[in-house]
């Protein structure tokens, strides 16, 4: 299992517009192949960040089934018009055995 960590910066004033948009979005990726849960909220620190944690079965779930899909690109749509700036992601493994 991975975790992918996604920060979003959102535009000043879209918080509630992005979380209206991101009801759709998690029903696109709660059906990806190797999904497994998903947290978001807002960054306390910069509460205009949206921090996403998505758990997947592999690395690969994620950035070759998911990212190349025909459903990827209508994830992002619902909200990049929301977006201040480029998302960061990143990717974890846990140690824990």
């Amino acid at each position: 299992m991975i975790c992918e960590i996604t920060y979003l910066p959102i535009r000043e004033g879209k918080m509630t517009d992005f979380r209206k948009a991101w009801a759709s979005s998690e029903k696109i990726l709660a059906r990806q192949p190797g999904y497994l849960t998903h947290e978001v909220g807002a960054q306390l620190e910069m509460p205009h960040t949206v921090v996403l944690l998505i758990r997947w079965q592999s690395l690969e779930s994620h950035t070759k089934a998911f990212a190349q899909s025909v459903d990827f690109p209508v994830f992002l749509g619902h909200f990049s018009n929301l977006l201040d700036g480029p998302a960061t992601v990143v990717h974890m493994q846990s140690f824990a055995t």
